[in-house]
């Protein structure tokens, strides 16, 4: 559906990034969202999803993914438990 807004609106593709594109410097609203979170709240705000999706779906989507994080947030891994246990 995005690319097919692309085609609709005349936008042109921006030029293939040579490198890794995670350490390129790039402006804020073409970075890729790096945790679920920033990508729930890009989403959020994105017009074209709106329009693609629908409002309601978008919202119900958006706080489905928050919620996840969340929860995410609240699960303490065996790896952390492994790393941090013998330094408390």
């Amino acid at each position: 559906g995005s690319g097919l807004d692309g085609i609709e609106r005349g936008l042109e593709p921006p030029d293939a990034s040579p490198g890794d594109s995670y350490e390129e410097a790039v402006s804020d609203d073409r970075r890729f969202p790096r945790t679920l979170l920033e990508a729930a709240e890009k989403l959020s705000t994105s017009e074209t999803a709106r329009n693609l999706f629908g409002e309601d779906f978008v919202d119900w989507f958006v706080a489905s993914r928050i919620r996840e994080d969340v929860v995410f947030r609240a699960h303490v891994s065996d790896l952390d438990v492994q790393r941090y246990f013998e330094k408390i």
